[in-house]
């Protein structure tokens, strides 16, 4: 028996340092399978918001994939494109129905965040889009500053639906694709369907009058705004 946190530790390369270890783990499911038909691709995770994905090309112990499950796993951990893996040969359900965790606030999608329940806050679509793409995609969204890629997969409710509009933040699960040693790259993030995005709590500042008083920024804006005096006198209505 082992803690996820004990077996998804990395050398500097990125190389698991568990690949091969005989483990059992316990952990509640968050989000989906994301392998909707035969096999199995979910992730566990404990308490202190350790993760790990569960993979395996065939079903095992008949195990249904229900979020909020409390499982214990029997199997050999392995990783696939930097991502750290339990193939398992073994699952128990101890008990359903329990809490997710509270996910972490990121502004950046690295080794730290892989398998984690994490949220991104204040996005938009690097390139605007109207409905999502068919199938299983990337796509990459902005805060301004940072650029992160979701992974919308096809087994979710998102393909061809509609996308939010406007600034969102948008909850999932920690992902990694990187095919080559250094593991250092191709950090993701899973939503899970839809209900992954809720719109920004943010405040935008509609610029009614220009008296060349004040100017503030950034506008549209989170939980801070900065004003500074200009020769002009700003007329402005808070929405949100």
């Amino acid at each position: 028996a082992y803690t996820i946190g004990q077996v998804t530790n990395n050398d500097a390369n990125g190389l698991a340092d568990s690949v091969g270890v005989l483990v059992s783990l316990e952990g509640v499911v968050h989000c989906i399978d994301f392998d909707g038909n035969e096999g199995l691709s979910f992730t566990i995770i404990d308490i202190d918001n350790n993760g790990i994905n569960v993979f395996n090309f065939n079903d095992v112990s008949s195990y249904e994939v229900n979020e909020g499950d409390l499982i214990k796993v029997w199997g050999i951990i392995d990783q696939y494109n930097g991502l750290t893996e339990l193939i398992p040969d073994s699952i128990e359900v101890l008990s359903t129905g329990n809490a997710i965790v509270t996910p972490s606030l990121v502004t950046a999608l690295n080794e730290d965040t892989e398998s984690q329940w994490i949220t991104i806050q204040n996005v938009d679509f690097v390139t605007p889009i109207a409905t999502f793409a068919s199938g299983s995609s990337n796509i990459d969204v902005t805060d301004g500053t940072n650029v992160y890629t979701l992974r919308i997969d096809s087994d979710t409710d998102i393909p061809e639906s509609s996308t939010p509009q406007g600034p969102f933040d948008v909850t999932g699960v920690g992902g990694q694709y990187d095919s080559s040693d250094p593991y250092d790259s191709g950090y993701q993030l899973f939503p899970c369907g839809l209900g992954s995005f809720v719109p920004s709590n943010t405040t935008e500042l509609d610029e009614t009058m220009m008296l060349n008083m004040f100017r503030a920024y950034p506008n549209p804006f989170h939980s801070m705004i900065q004003l500074s005096l200009t020769q002009q006198l700003l007329l402005l209505r808070a929405t949100t």
